[in-house]
């Protein structure tokens, strides 16, 4: 296989990616007028789509993961705040809630992504 220019694949990404999404779209139109809720777009998509927009920019070949890195300690500290006053499943959906809104204001301003720099 020939060895693609990075802007050229980050354009590829970026085109396939709404590709992607214009069928996902479409599959979830479809079920939804036979009335059956599929195929529903999730903060996980949001998040892909932003990734792929910001190919020309980021590389994971140009990444890494840090000695300080606390994903989990992150986590935990997140799901307690969203525990206050809530039970079980309530939790989980405060969590994914204030996730989504972090990763969108992270999204938001794609020089956050550049800490270093």
């Amino acid at each position: 296989m020939k060895k693609k220019h990075p802007a050229a694949a980050a354009a590829d990404l970026i085109q396939t990616g709404f590709l992607h999404y214009k069928v996902f779209w479409d599959l979830r139109e479809h079920f939804r007028a036979e009335s059956l809720e599929m195929f529903s777009l999730t903060q996980k998509a949001h998040a892909c789509m932003h990734s792929c927009l910001l190919a020309t920019a980021l590389s994971p070949r140009k990444t890494w993961c840090y000695g300080a890195e606390d994903y989990m300690g992150k986590m935990r500290t997140l799901a307690l705040s969203a525990s206050k006053g809530a039970w079980g499943p309530q939790v989980s959906k405060r969590m994914l809630d204030k996730y989504r809104v972090a990763l969108h204001l992270l999204l938001l301003d794609p020089r956050c992504w550049f800490w270093r720099a």
